[in-house]
């Protein structure tokens, strides 16, 4: 019984782990992404300011 409880404990943190793996992925993939939005709306604004004030 005592035999069954520690099983069933270590199933449960391997599925935790693994579902806090996935989730780090998905915030590594979402932070690129937003960084990459942040940059292009940047790059936007400066495109932008050159052709107002120097052309």
């Amino acid at each position: 019984m005592e035999e069954e409880k520690r099983q069933k404990l270590a199933e449960l943190r391997e599925k935790i782990a693994a579902k806090r793996s996935v989730k780090a992925q998905q915030e590594a993939v979402e932070a690129r992404a937003n960084e990459a939005i942040r940059f292009k709306s940047g790059k936007v604004s400066l495109v932008a300011y050159w052709v107002k004030f120097v052309f």
